[in-house]
């Protein structure tokens, strides 16, 4: 998982919705001009079930939050590359 992508869980958690054009800027920061499509990237997080389609907006699922959790509680990086 990208640091960007942890960041991106990091402010879905706060929010009760968000659309995934605005948070595209997410991946706008760190990967505009990579091989790895803006599809990709958030493909990756519904892929594990990190996030979710709730009508046209993303929220963050329970996983998604539980996820946070351990990687504060385990002391992880969130300012990873990417």
């Amino acid at each position: 998982i990208f640091g960007s992508q942890l960041r991106l869980l990091q402010h879905l958690n706060g929010l009760p919705t968000e659309n995934a054009e605005t948070l595209k800027r997410f991946y706008e920061e760190k990967l505009t001009g990579s091989h790895y499509s803006y599809d990709d990237y958030l493909d990756y997080l519904f892929r594990y079930e990190l996030i979710t389609k709730v009508k046209e907006n993303i929220v963050i699922t329970m996983l998604g939050v539980d996820f946070l959790k351990y990687i504060v509680a385990t002391n992880k990086a969130i300012d990873k590359p990417l």
